[in-house]
């Protein structure tokens, strides 16, 4: 086995990229960048690949916060058709969770499609609901209770890639709104089977990167990489782009108070950039989610029924605007 902590020279990269890519056709994370090391100031990455007889056969990805790391990620796990059925998975999932739990992390999340046998559940992974699996440090029984206990100091800044282990352990708890971001479709473990895991942190800061927008997250004052709750902002389409954006939030249930600052500072934020409609869309059952909004400003304009699926059940949504100028 041979790890590959990111950055990584021009070289390594082809053969890293050129590995995955016999497998995976594309990954919740933009390969290249993360190699190039942009994101490597907040967040370690370290890829390890097995060879066997002498070539490359199988990787494994984790990734942590650089600073104080409760939470790791576990990524783009594959062998090649060829070499399977060796225990080359397995090993190197081995592997890259002990790099997490040596670096400090209590807690490995990854996502992984439910069957009936996997892989990761032979080093200890288990299932929480949808593509939730999880494993915990020795002695760390329920450490969740501990990243999320209530009264914790709070901060609202602009989410950076060392938050990426933070959403995802966030989006594994039985809490918050039952649709924690419209656009991307996120939802609560609580009311749903989700369908991502990973990939809940990138798909609304690569939208929100890409769209010219902004993402911010409502974070512990004493643990850093404790996140509590996120928020987005993406501007509008067609010629209003520049006085419109769409907006949405969600917060663990022990951190609701933390709502308010997410909206002020949003609100704060399209003023500055000069937004002066702002537009959200909240499922009829969040109730608790339409109160955050309408607190800060937000009216109801409409209702449409049956539009949102959430769990395999048609619900309504109501669609809110608040001026800011």
């Amino acid at each position: 086995m041979a790890v590959h902590r990111y950055p990584v020279d021009v070289a390594t990269r082809t053969q890293l990229i050129d590995l995955l890519q016999q497998v995976f056709s594309r990954s919740d994370v933009d390969w290249l960048q993360s190699m190039r090391g942009i994101y490597s100031d907040v967040l370690t990455t370290c890829q390890l690949v097995g060879h066997l007889e002498g070539f490359p056969v199988g990787s494994a990805t984790v990734a942590f916060a650089v600073d104080q790391p409760e939470v790791c990620v576990i990524e783009d796990v594959m062998t090649l058709p060829a070499a399977r059925g060796q225990g080359i998975a397995r090993a190197l999932t081995e592997q890259v969770v002990k790099i997490g739990f040596d670096a400090g992390c209590r807690l490995a999340y990854l996502g992984n499609a439910p069957t009936v046998s996997s892989v990761y559940e032979h080093v200890d992974f288990t299932r929480i609901r949808g593509v939730f699996m999880r494993r915990e440090a020795p002695g760390c029984a329920g450490y969740e209770t501990h990243v999320f206990t209530p009264g914790q100091a709070m901060d609202v800044r602009e989410t950076n890639w060392g938050d990426l282990p933070g959403v995802v352990c966030l989006m594994a708890q039985p809490t918050g709104p039952a649709l924690a971001h419209y656009d991307q479709g996120l939802v609560s473990l609580r009311d749903a089977r989700p369908v991502r895991a990973v990939s809940n942190f990138t798909s609304v800061k690569y939208a929100a990167e890409n769209g010219g927008g902004c993402m911010w997250s409502l974070v512990g004052k004493r643990v850093s990489s404790r996140v509590f709750g996120f928020a987005s902002m993406v501007p509008g389409p067609g010629p209003l782009r520049d006085a419109t954006a769409r907006c949405d939030l969600t917060c663990h249930d022990h951190f609701t108070a933390g709502a308010a600052r997410l909206l002020e500072v949003m609100i704060g934020w399209a003023r500055q950039n000069g937004i002066a409609l702002l537009e959200a869309f909240v499922a009829e059952s969040d109730e608790v989610k339409l109160a955050w909004l309408e607190d800060a400003g937000f009216g109801e304009i409409g209702r449409l029924s049956d539009v949102l699926r959430v769990d395999g059940q048609l619900t309504g949504v109501v669609v809110l605007r608040r001026c800011c100028e």
